[in-house]
């Protein structure tokens, strides 16, 4: 019967996995500071449930060394900060978005485009421009109506 090679895995690779994704490294990084492929490691965050366990506790780890080197540089406790560069770590590693201030959705304009066209069609225009800013103030962006 044929044998794989012995497992590298070490409960002591628990150790090294906290220490280094809490300094901000990925688990990629992990992956070669512990000689591994990525394969091994997610085998051994199946095989082993302390692993996995601090893996995840290593992402949050990872996760807080960054948020906390922007809030450094918010405030200008951090001269030599790339902020471009922790706005692409922080979306590339972390999920992180653009999300937009002001709400506005494309249904919306839609529905007001489709109103005033009918409105249009029947010949039902509102007779001033404040009636039409009343009837469709809830569509419009705030510096519109004030």
């Amino acid at each position: 019967m044929l044998k794989g090679r012995a497992s590298k895995y070490d409960s002591k690779s628990c150790d090294i996995v906290y220490k280094y994704m809490a300094k901000g490294h990925s688990k990629q990084a992990v992956a070669g500071k512990l000689g591994i492929s990525r394969d091994t490691l997610y085998e051994w965050c199946r095989k082993y449930p302390e692993f996995s366990d601090t893996i995840k506790i290593g992402e949050m780890k990872s996760l807080q060394y960054w948020e906390e080197i922007g809030i450094k540089m918010l405030f200008g406790k951090l001269k030599k900060g790339k902020p471009s560069i922790w706005i692409f770590t922080m979306k590339a590693r972390f999920g992180w978005r653009d999300n937009s201030p002001v709400k506005s959705s494309e249904d919306d304009i839609d529905k007001v485009i489709r109103d005033i066209e009918q409105k249009e069609s029947e010949n039902t225009k509102p007779s001033t421009m404040a009636e039409i800013v009343e009837k469709y103030k809830d569509y419009l962006p705030p510096t519109l109506i004030s």
